[in-house]
């Protein structure tokens, strides 16, 4: 492989441009999260774009990057800008985890259908676990 056609990961392990990254499961996670926000399965938006939910599946898990033209057609489906879908600042290893973490979209979602009152609450709630030991990875 040539010296361009290569990347280090953030873990120090040499990958191929094309191969997904840290930013690809970003970006997945977001348009999941914004699909689920909308209520819209998974072979409702391949359709609406031209491929297969199975490429979708891929997609959200970062398994497959999304070129900018199929992203600019996915934040069209989800009547989301584009920059909603691209991750703000930079990538870490903890955010990395965080983002693939089971149940996070869904919880996002939740967190989006609240008022600030709610919002507020469960904010306070989730700090209120961290104190408990038992509960902390």
């Amino acid at each position: 492989m040539h010296q361009l056609e290569q990347r280090v990961s953030p873990r120090g392990e040499k990958v191929g441009l094309r191969s997904a990254g840290a930013i690809d499961r970003q970006v997945g996670a977001r348009i999941r999260a914004r699909r689920l926000e909308l209520d819209i399965r998974q072979q409702q938006l391949a359709t609406s774009i031209g491929v297969t939910f199975q490429q979708i599946q891929k997609y959200e898990k970062g398994v497959n990057r999304v070129s900018v033209g199929t992203l600019i057609a996915i934040a069209k489906a989800l009547d989301v800008e584009i920059t909603a879908l691209l991750p703000r600042g930079s990538v870490s290893s903890a955010e990395d985890l965080v983002l693939d973490e089971p149940g996070l979209a869904e919880l996002g979602v939740s967190y989006a259908k609240l008022n600030a009152a709610g919002r507020g609450l469960l904010l306070k709630h989730a700090k209120s676990l961290l104190d408990e030991k038992s509960l902390r990875k």
